[in-house]
């Protein structure tokens, strides 16, 4: 008959200034089941468990977000020549963030300034019908005029307004939609605004002076277009400059705030008594050898003693791997 295995209750500790060695130890025995220091019962008045670094774990997950995100990839093995201290680290990310979110901003600015570009082409191209600038048409003392767009279906009903002194003019027309001008003298402006109006005249209002016929300022705004894409060009290529003689250096930082993520961790399972830490849990009697292997000289104490009955039910609901 085979006897079933027994669980230990393992607790290890050292010198504080061994706390790192600590850590690495057990992080390298994936079958230690490790006890929060908060559901440890501790006698000693100084004993206290170590604290999370909170600021630590979302620096690092936002970096790590940002990474994922702009698809940048960092180097996995670098110097190791890092500056171990986290403000120093966190102003390099931030640095870096800000450079990098420069260039995304500059080229957001353009692409706003070619979206305003393509709406004013868009609308051109409805009036290149026009021999006359809209400056010239705007700028007149004793007329007014007015540019937009009325359905197909209301357009046939300015015929019963022929009376009145107003000139009418189609510029273009398509998918039941006139695209259109009207003008009249200042005298008339009110009326003749309300008759349009009642006619669900939609008027259209073009950003910036245009002092060329539509069709030459159509020609003028595409090349503005193109001049726009190749600055969008250039500004990524610096980008990819700036991120390739940056990278080594994120690497680096990149890579020493995972280490102390990984530490980081760990810390709610340690108990601070001063100058000694600890770290208990539990461990399958026929593996804690992975544990005794890896002391290899008196720093380490280990004390390994049965797990309770009561310890051993917790656990069972804790961990589905547990027997």
């Amino acid at each position: 008959m085979f006897r079933k295995n027994k669980l230990l209750n393992v607790t290890i500790s050292t010198e504080k200034e061994n706390l790192r060695e600590l850590i690495q130890m057990i992080q390298s025995v994936p079958n230690f089941k490790l006890i929060e220091s908060k559901d440890i019962i501790v006698t000693s008045k100084n004993a206290q468990g170590l604290r999370k670094n909170v600021q630590l774990t979302k620096e690092y997950e936002n970096l790590l977000n940002f990474l994922q995100l702009h698809e940048i990839k960092t180097k996995e093995k670098t110097t190791g020549k890092f500056d171990k201290d986290l403000e120093k680290n966190f102003e390099i990310i931030s640095n870096f963030k800000n450079k990098y979110e420069a260039f995304d901003q500059a080229i957001e600015n353009i692409k706003s300034e070619m979206n305003r570009i393509e709406k004013r082409i868009s609308i051109l191209k409805k009036l290149k019908t026009l021999d006359i600038s809209l400056e010239q048409i705007f700028e007149c003392e004793f007329l007014v005029a007015r540019i937009g767009k009325i359905t197909s279906e209301n357009r046939k009903k300015i015929k019963y307004y022929r009376n009145l002194p107003f000139i009418f003019e189609v510029l273009s027309e398509e998918n039941n939609v006139c695209w259109c001008l009207y003008a009249t003298s200042n005298y008339y402006e009110r009326q003749v605004d309300n008759i349009f109006s009642s006619l669900l005249f939609e008027r259209i209002y073009l950003p910036g002076k245009i002092q060329e016929l539509p069709k030459k300022a159509i020609t003028i705004l595409e090349k503005e277009l193109v001049k726009n894409e190749k600055e969008i060009l250039k500004i990524r290529k610096e980008q990819k400059v700036f991120v390739k003689q940056e990278l080594e250096i994120l690497s680096e930082t990149k890579n020493f705030l995972e280490q102390e993520e990984s530490y980081n961790k760990i810390f709610p399972y340690i108990i601070d008594y001063d100058k000694r830490v600890s770290v208990s849990g539990y461990i399958d009697e026929t593996k804690v050898n992975q544990i005794y292997d890896l002391v290899t000289n008196d720093k380490m104490n280990i004390l390994a003693l049965p797990a309770l009955k009561k310890e051993v039910k917790i656990l069972k609901k804790k961990y589905k791997n547990i027997k």
